[in-house]
């Protein structure tokens, strides 16, 4: 029997409630609805991110939906929702405002998941309290804006199914948007394919002493050679990295998509980054940032190049 399991793992301390509805909508997935009924509701006002893992559980059989929607139950929006509870109802949908950073996920009733966990955090209001950069459901690689047009990612819902964190688990997550963004890599075992998040410069890169890099910058400076907070030709390891670019955003390398660092006319990365803190509308964090210089005849121009936190979503 197919049934939906969602779940909420480390959630925002105050989000009060969970909750998960069934309807239809006006003009379908995913707009509002035209009729909606809380199909199950649970309480998370004992869910404290700062306190160990934690996670609170919504089961839901499909089969009640065909109890409920005998003729329609294929088009029905079942959608998942996470909020502050502001009236005490133990509703989300009546809540007028919502400072989670989490986008609600629908599905169809023949397309709901076998089981789904949703990662939850609390993105742009998330409290400086414990261990400030505590974000585990956020996995960084550094990427380049090669053109110098700003830098557009995609939502978890939107994105690629990649193990970004190297822990063997392919996660859904936020993903490079445009044409002219690009990863850095180094390909460790010389397949020609990008494997896993250990393959980019980010939080989970190895370092040479075994631990994880605290993020893409400081992975990518220990291959600087002459230490000079600088990336270029100088240093050994430079001919050893590529610029990926996932044209088709399948998150996999295909024809085309991987050059040198001299053929996409990267000149020299700077390693000096700055700490910030900018959240995009899909809950992708960007932490660090810096510049690297790209060559256009006998001129340098610079461009940014960014240690993006991409929001997850893990899918059983």
């Amino acid at each position: 029997q197919k049934s939906f399991l969602s779940s909420w793992f480390k959630s925002y301390s105050n989000a009060t409630h969970g909750t998960l509805y069934a309807g239809f909508s006006y003009m379908g997935y995913p707009t509002t609805y035209k009729e909606r009924v809380a199909i199950q509701t649970v309480d998370l006002r004992d869910v404290n991110l700062f306190d160990g893992p934690h996670e609170r559980q919504i089961r839901f059989d499909q089969e009640l939906l065909k109890t409920m929607y005998p003729s329609s139950w294929k088009d029905v929006l079942v959608r998942v929702s996470v909020c502050d509870d502001k009236d005490h109802d133990g509703l989300c949908s009546d809540e007028k405002e919502n400072a989670l950073s989490v986008r609600e996920l629908s599905f169809t009733g023949q397309n709901i998941p076998q089981s789904l966990r949703l990662d939850v955090w609390a993105g742009r209001h998330f409290t400086r309290a414990g261990d400030p950069d505590m974000c585990e459901l956020q996995y960084s690689p550094l990427v380049l804006d090669l053109n110098g047009d700003g830098v557009k990612l995609s939502a978890a819902e939107q994105g690629v199914l990649f193990d970004l964190n190297d822990d063997g688990t392919p996660v859904y997550t936020g993903w490079i948007a445009g044409q002219d963004e690009a990863f850095l890599i180094r390909d460790l075992n010389d397949n020609g394919e990008v494997d896993s998040g250990a393959e980019l410069f980010g939080s989970a890169t190895r370092l040479k002493n075994g631990s994880r890099a605290e993020n893409g910058f400081e992975a990518l400076k220990e291959l600087d050679a002459n230490h000079d907070n600088r990336m270029d030709g100088s240093d050994p390891m430079w001919n050893e990295l590529r610029v990926w670019r996932d044209l088709n955003r399948n998150a996999e390398v295909d024809w085309g998509e991987l050059s040198t660092l001299d053929e996409s006319r990267v000149a020299a990365i700077d390693l000096d980054y700055v700490d910030i803190s900018e959240v995009d509308p899909f809950g992708n964090e960007t932490r660090q940032r810096s510049v690297f210089w790209k060559r256009f005849w006998m001129q340098w121009n610079p461009r940014k190049i960014v240690d993006v936190w991409f929001r997850t979503l893990r899918r059983d």
